[in-house]
């Protein structure tokens, strides 16, 4: 048994109450800070209880929900020396690898690491990621212009109309819960959208001038893994996948805008076109690796080291904006929880000036290395890919290492995995304040176990924070109305069917509020800033629990200076 004492709930327990009334909002504050210190304690006595099943025990790894994954991570294991669980076992694993959601696998030990942060599919969604990109562009026009201008349908179509009317364009349409390509067709008319029943789809403006390879449009698959959240720390893969159209490239028209095998990049759709090449040849076919498109350009006289800083820069600037989504979905666990990482996949197109836009980002990107090939009508022979091997074998390895556990002593190659934060943390803090209002969301919430804010919530943060009433400039009406207008536009573009603000909603009013409040200032930022330090320094003013006190950021004595230097550095 471990040397780690047991921690007492002596600590964890108070007495007496503080002397609040029943109906005074803080004495329920304070049963939630006790809350809190009980789940510490239960926390941490799990992993002393548990520590000794784990620490100094060959490291392992359970694959038994990993399905197609489970192929380049049994070559990882042989070579690291670890050992895999291939079926569920009461046996605890120091890492559990699964292959669709932080679910898959029950009775997780706290001790261990999951390769699934829980709501990141959500968070991925196309019309949740155009959302949550769309308000930091509005924060940050000049830097969050890396995604292609879209619409949200059906809700935004008389937006999208009007724009279009004023500069018509050639558009793309993806249904939100899209796969493989499917569902995605081009148009020149907005009148000409197919609703499909209820199905709710984002319409993009198409980028017609992409840079093209021996003639054809081709879209990169990098690879990025976030293995921390506090700090938020990210890796960018220096290896991907290059996938080619089968069709040269020619400027959309009318007379060409079916032509899937020219216009889109999937690989799900080219893979049946009878000109799509399989080869384990790197610099060739319609699959390459990454680092063999960066030489060809590099011959060609682009500059390569200027794309690639482009690359990362998105990847840095994205993990940026859906972390607090998860932050949020973490915090509604209560049990005691392992540490979650994960994989993602960004789909990138290169345009022809080296400036890299944003497809999608995909929550479970394949890690397969072989592929299914037809051989009769019927009948598929699954083949071996080099050229997938060549890039995810060491993708999972370096991950698998990364988030090993302290025992196993092993050292990550930083030519495979190249750390962006919290390593260039300094270069991206401006992007950093959506951390500090979600902190205002979860610490307005009160209750921890919930994901939405309620009406009475949300006129609790009003009143908490001043907005109301003669200092707060907002009067209560207002606040009211804004609550129901967000909660309206919410519900059009999510499936979730459930009552109050989500974080996405509660941040749009945040934004409707700093434009409310700081109507004179020069920018949407500055408000926004403005607004953040005001609720800031109220919820610290308001007698809040300590166990509250640290989720929000500490001001500093110059609260205006702050304000201005984050804005001058932008």
């Amino acid at each position: 048994m471990s040397n780690r004492k047991l921690l007492s709930y002596e600590n964890a327990y108070v007495k007496q109450p503080p002397p609040y009334k029943k109906t005074d909002f803080r004495l329920q504050l304070w049963k939630n800070e006790r809350k809190e210190l009980r789940l510490k304690v239960r926390r941490e006595n799990f992993h002393v209880a548990r520590g000794d099943n784990l620490t100094n025990a060959p490291v392992s790894v359970d694959t038994s929900k990993a399905r197609s994954n489970s192929d380049v991570i049994r070559l990882c294991l042989r070579e690291l020396g670890w050992n895999e669980k291939e079926t569920a076992s009461k046996k605890k694993s120091h890492i559990y690898w699964h292959s669709l959601s932080y679910e898959d696998n029950d009775n997780i030990p706290p001790a261990a690491r999951v390769n699934k942060f829980p709501g990141m599919i959500n968070c991925l969604r196309k019309i949740a990621l155009s959302r949550t990109l769309d308000v930091m562009a509005r924060l940050y026009p000049t830097s969050y212009d890396f995604h292609p201008q879209s619409w949200i349908l059906p809700t935004q179509w008389s937006t999208w109309f009007e724009d279009f009317e004023r500069k018509p364009s050639i558009y793309i349409v993806k249904p939100n819960d899209g796969t493989h390509g499917n569902g995605i067709y081009l148009l020149t008319d907005p009148r000409r959208y197919d609703v499909g029943g209820n199905r709710k789809h984002i319409v993009q403006e198409y980028l017609s001038k992409p840079l093209l390879l021996e003639g054809k449009k081709f879209d990169l698959r990098i690879y990025v893994v976030i293995s921390n959240l506090e700090p938020l720390t990210v890796h960018v893969c220096r290896e991907g996948l290059v996938r080619l159209c089968t069709e040269d490239y020619r400027s959309p028209n009318t007379s060409n805008l079916h032509k899937v095998h020219m216009h889109l990049t999937n690989y799900s759709l080219n893979k049946s076109s009878p000109s799509y090449v399989h080869t384990d040849d790197v610099n060739d076919g319609n699959k390459r690796t990454v680092t063999a498109l960066l030489k060809t350009l590099r011959s060609c006289g682009y500059d390569v080291t200027m794309l690639w800083s482009n690359i990362v820069d998105v990847a840095a600037k994205t993990a940026i904006s859906i972390a607090p989504q998860l932050q949020v979905e973490l915090r509604a666990i209560t049990a005691p929880r392992p540490q979650p990482f994960q994989i993602l996949g960004f789909d990138l197109l290169v345009l022809n000036n080296l400036s890299v836009s944003l497809l999608e980002v995909n929550a479970c990107p394949s890690l397969r290395i072989d592929y299914d090939q037809s051989i009769a009508p019927g009948i598929t022979e699954t083949i071996h890919s080099a050229v997938d091997e060549e890039i995810k074998k060491p993708l999972v390895q370096e991950t698998l290492k990364l988030v090993a556990p302290p025992h196993a002593n092993v050292d990550c190659d930083d030519t495979i995995l190249e750390e962006v934060l919290p390593l260039r943390a300094d270069e991206y803090r401006c992007y950093c304040i959506i951390d500090r209002i979600v902190k205002i969301f979860t610490a307005s919430l009160g209750v921890r176990a919930t994901l939405r804010m309620n009406h009475t919530a949300f006129r609790n943060f009003a009143r908490r924070c001043k907005l109301t009433g003669i200092t707060g400039g907002v009067s209560s009406a207002s606040i009211d109305l804004l609550y129901l207008e967000v909660q309206r536009r919410s519900e059009h573009v999510e499936d979730s069917g459930k009552s109050g603000l989500c974080y996405q909603g509660f941040l749009d009013a945040f934004l409707s509020l700093a434009k409310i409040k700081y109507s004179s200032a020069d920018n949407l930022l500055e408000s926004v800033l403005s607004l953040i330090g005001y609720c800031e320094t109220q919820l610290n003013n308001h007698s809040l629990p300590p166990a509250y006190k640290p989720l929000l950021k500490k001001r500093t004595s110059s609260g205006n200076t702050f304000t201005k230097q984050l804005v001058d550095d932008h």
